[in-house]
């Protein structure tokens, strides 16, 4: 299965636009199913991802790990590509961490 993951509706993720997805890597007909995602979750995913992992995952791949959450896909195997890292959303995670993101 292949899923996509977009920004809630009226949400505005950085680095990940809410668009008609194009067929650049992979064509719109083999995409099975769109997870959408607020802001709030992404961050979250990237908190969570930090915790289990170490990792410093950017704002895309934290609402990867938050699509993830909501399918909820407990016992499959799963693969999931994390396409950014932390480093260039600081200032922004930052100010949205400090106002209330689960630690």
């Amino acid at each position: 299965k292949i899923i996509g993951v977009l920004p809630a509706e009226n949400e505005v993720i950085p680095g990940l636009r809410r668009q008609k997805i194009g067929d650049y890597i992979v064509k719109p007909s083999d995409i099975d199913e769109i997870v959408e995602v607020t802001l709030d979750e992404a961050l979250q995913g990237i908190v969570d991802v930090a915790k289990s992992s170490g990792l410093l995952v950017g704002i895309s791949s934290g609402a990867t790990v938050a699509a993830l959450k909501k399918l909820n896909e407990n016992e499959k195997i799963t693969i999931i590509i994390f396409p950014d890292d932390l480093f260039k959303y600081m200032s922004i995670l930052k100010s949205q961490i400090l106002k209330g993101v689960k630690h």
